[in-house]
């Protein structure tokens, strides 16, 4: 019996384990509002310069929230220094009004791939900072932002595509 538990506890452990993220992690908004003056920092360590990573952002927000996307800067400050800005719309609503991703009760995520198969030329630690972009200093109703680093999937070719 013994022996049973413990092949499928080793199972489930290796099931559970997703080897393909590199990093992820997800930093709360304030609950009273994010304010547009709030960042929030990820950090991550590149150890491969040749690897071909997959960059996105996910995003918990209430099914109350008033808008059909999220505009977000991200700013990157590279290992030599040198920083990197730039305003990206985060869709989180088809044109029907559904919402994407998935819910459950009155809480929505979304994850939204911004870079595809990219590499970081440089080994190091890379910084990311991410506020929001919206027409008001207190947006309300959104709840996490995570950053997500992968590995790509190696692309696969058919005989035809050669």
């Amino acid at each position: 019996m013994l022996r049973i538990l413990s092949f499928f506890l080793c199972l489930s452990l290796l099931i559970g384990c997703d080897t393909d993220v590199v990093y992820e992690k997800s930093n709360p908004v304030n609950t009273y509002g994010w304010h547009m003056t709030d960042s929030l920092r990820y950090i991550v360590n590149i150890d491969d310069s040749m690897q071909r990573f997959d960059l996105s952002l996910g995003v918990r927000h209430r099914d109350i929230y008033d808008y059909t996307n999220l505009y977000v800067k991200v700013i990157t400050k590279l290992p030599t220094g040198e920083v990197k800005s730039e305003v990206i719309s985060l869709p989180l609503c088809d044109e029907s009004g559904k919402w994407l991703g998935k819910c459950a009760g009155d809480i929505c995520f979304a994850r939204i791939l911004l870079l595809k198969r990219t590499y970081f030329p440089i080994k190091g630690s890379y910084a990311f900072y991410v506020m929001h972009e919206m027409r008001q200093d207190k947006l309300k109703n959104i709840l996490d932002i995570s950053l997500r680093l992968e590995k790509s999937a190696k692309k696969v070719y058919s005989q035809d595509e050669e």
